[in-house]
């Protein structure tokens, strides 16, 4: 694949991971990800996938959606989702830069100053229709999401997107993504730590190349 297709490709993902953090997961995705069209691509994605934690997540994931009917499982990520990250559990996996950076569960720490000084240099915001924190994971990946995509179409250099990650997503997520999978009760959202880390390990590895 050439530049153009590579960088595409990366958005491609980091929407996806964006929105698996953003809001609960919608009745009408899962419905689609039960249909026998999606479980055919993922068998054939899992039989050429060269990354084996990429994989494993993956596994999880769909495997999670197969247990139940749609309205089921829907009902039990919606719980899921609001015990880790919206505090409603007792053990969440804050889903904000802050809390990893200070060692402490506190929000609107520096990491949210630093994210929108890197929002106004690129001459974005935040969309105000959300209304969480500039450093939640899911506006960190909605925004690699962005910088990917503007390479594509503009042939910029990547060097700033990769300087975003390493100084912000990768500072945090391990820490995250392993709180994730300890305290999620559900194998998709333990497969959606691995997938999240396994491709920001890659990504952080694709940048030195």
């Amino acid at each position: 694949m050439d530049n153009k297709a590579i960088n595409l490709a990366r958005a491609k993902m980091y929407h996806f991971l964006s929105a698996m953090y953003r809001d609960e997961v919608p009745l009408h995705l899962i419905q689609q990800m039960q249909d026998t069209d999606f479980k055919n691509e993922i068998k054939m994605l899992q039989q050429s996938c060269p990354i084996q934690d990429f994989c494993s997540g993956i596994s999880k994931m769909t495997a999670g959606l197969q247990t139940g009917t749609a309205e089921e499982i829907f009902n039990e990520l919606r719980y899921d989702y609001a015990d880790l990250f919206l505090n409603a559990g007792n053990n969440p996996a804050f889903p904000y830069e802050s809390c990893y950076a200070t060692r402490e569960p506190l929000v609107m720490q520096e990491p949210v100053v630093a994210m929108r000084a890197a929002l106004n240099k690129a001459g974005v915001h935040k969309n105000p229709a959300y209304f969480d924190l500039d450093d939640h994971i899911a506006v960190e990946l909605e925004f690699m999401r962005y910088l990917a995509e503007r390479a594509a179409y503009n042939d910029e250099d990547q060097a700033g997107q990769f300087t975003f990650l390493r100084n912000h997503l990768m500072s945090w997520t391990v820490e995250f993504c392993a709180v994730l999978a300890s305290a999620a009760k559900t194998d998709f959202y333990r497969g959606l730590s691995e997938l999240t880390m396994s491709y920001l390990f890659n990504e952080r590895m694709f940048s030195f190349s």
